[in-house]
Formats: structure tokens, C-alpha cells, sequence
């Protein structure tokens, strides 16, 4: 019975540690550095084009065109979260157009195929800033479904943005947008873009960590027990080797079987 004891407590212990192990490498997986990555890489595409950014991008030179505009948004294969602001935000002519709905002119693709970096600044203050607050997996999806619920199919393609007419080209006629070949009336690819793609990475390791982080908790107060376990288990075998020890453990019955006789015959005897 102690030794089917020993055993439960081994294997479980046994089974404790490798999910542990498990959780610990959802842990590493989530960590700040693999996260704010994905970040990078949602934004820039990677900490290469981000860097790019921060220069006059005289090597970056599809990120300071208009034309990706007009395919989803990509340049270098990749969809940006800042190309995209690009789109949004500069114009391929005279500054007539009001872009997000705002009243401020817009900024020029000329000034940023004169210098990226320095109209990219100019860029970014041209968008309200965050309200701040913890990242976390919800916050990245609903992010996501807002944007989603910004792009509109008008003529069979997804236009995001100020849309007028012929295309995303950053003329005040047209629009400044972004046309969406890989969102139409027909299909949905939203989930491709490489920035929805880093996002969506980036919320599900964020979970992953939460939940792992939890896991271990309750791992920990489980291994508790079972050390618990384990110690009362080395009390009863100890109780039962002292006991053998002494002579007493199988020796009582037949103690007891010996005094029941003899009181018999003191009994008859009488």
C-alpha cells in the first residue's frame, strides 16, 4: 500500500514538472523583447526599415512613393502600418486635400523622397495621440476589428481612407487611401496584411503568456501538495519500520489469541 503511495506521488510530481516545463516556454516565447519585435515588424516590417525611417531612406526608396498606395499598401512586399499612415496623410500635389477628416493641409511624397525621416515626424504628429494604458491581447483584437470596420468596398475593391475616385494616388481628386486588392466583394484577406499578421502574433503570445504565467501559479501550489503528500508518506512508512522494528506489528493477534486461552483455562478450573 505505501509503495502504490510512493508511486501516485512520483508520477504525478512527474507529470507537474513537465507541464511546468511547458508553461515555461509559453513564458519565454511572450517575452517583452520577442513582443515589442512583433511590434517593429508591424509598424516598419522589421528593425531594419525602422531604422530606415530614421534617415533620409535614400535606401528605402519604395517607402517615399505613392504607388503602393494603390496595392494594398505594400512596399517591399510588406504592408505597413506606417506606409500605410503615409497614404493617409501625404499628397501627390497641390496641399488642397484634408486628410482623416481633419482641417490641417496634408504633407508631401515629394518632401519625403527629399527626406523620409523628416516628413515621417510630421507624419506621426498628424495622428491623435493614445490614451496609453497596459498592451494586451483584447486591446491589439479590437484595435484590429476597428480598423477592419474602416474599409469599405466601393466598386468591387477596399478602400481605406479618404476615397473620391480612380485611386489611392495622393491627388486631392482621387483621394488619400489605400485600395485594398486582397479585400473586395468577393474575398477577405485582411488577415494577411503583414501588419494584421505581426498584430495578431503579437496578441497571441501576449495570452499565451498570460495563461502560462497563471498555469505556473497553480502548478506551484499544486507541487505544494504534493510535497505535503509526499511527507505524510514518509511519516507512515516511518511509523511502520519503527513499528517492525519493536516486534510489535504482527504480534499482537496472536498476543491476544495466547491470553484469551489461558483465561479459558483459569475459567474451567474454577
Amino acid at each position: 500500500m505505501a509503495q502504490t503511495k510512493v508511486n501516485q506521488v512520483l508520477l504525478h510530481a512527474i507529470e507537474l514538472f513537465k507541464n511546468d516545463k511547458e508553461a515555461q516556454t509559453a513564458i519565454d516565447a511572450g517575452t517583452k523583447a520577442k513582443i515589442d519585435a512583433k511590434l517593429v515588424e508591424a509598424a516598419y516590417g522589421g528593425k531594419d526599415e525602422k531604422a530606415k525611417y530614421e534617415t533620409d531612406g535614400s535606401s528605402h526608396a519604395a517607402a517615399k512613393a505613392v504607388a503602393g498606395c494603390n496595392q494594398d499598401g505594400s512596399i517591399s512586399n510588406k504592408q505597413t502600418i506606417a506606409y500605410t499612415m503615409q497614404c493617409l496623410t501625404l499628397q501627390d500635389s497641390a496641399a488642397t486635400a484634408r486628410p482623416l477628416g481633419g482641417t490641417a493641409s496634408p504633407g508631401q511624397w515629394d518632401n519625403a523622397n527629399d527626406n523620409l525621416g523628416t516628413e515621417f515626424a510630421k507624419v506621426k504628429k498628424s495622428c491623435p495621440k493614445g490614451t496609453g494604458g497596459e498592451l494586451t491581447p483584447e486591446s491589439i483584437r479590437s484595435l484590429l476589428r476597428n480598423l477592419r470596420s474602416h474599409i469599405k468596398v466601393i466598386d468591387a475593391n477596399g478602400y481605406l481612407g479618404e476615397f473620391l475616385t480612380t485611386g489611392c494616388t495622393g491627388h486631392s481628386g482621387s483621394g488619400l487611401c489605400v485600395k485594398y486588392t486582397k479585400i473586395t466583394d468577393s474575398k477577405d484577406e485582411f488577415n494577411t496584411l503583414t501588419f494584421v499578421k505581426a498584430l495578431t502574433d503579437a496578441a497571441n503570445l501576449l495570452e499565451a503568456r498570460q495563461k502560462a504565467v497563471e498555469k505556473r501559479k497553480q502548478l506551484k501550489e499544486a507541487l505544494v501538495l504534493e510535497l505535503k503528500r509526499a511527507y505524510n508518506v514518509a511519516a507512515e512508512l516511518q511509523l511502520q519500520v519503527q513499528a517492525h522494528a519493536t516486534g510489535r506489528v504482527g504480534t499482537q493477534p496472536a498476543d491476544k489469541a495466547a491470553a484469551t486461552d489461558q483465561n479459558k483455562k483459569t475459567n474451567a478450573k474454577q
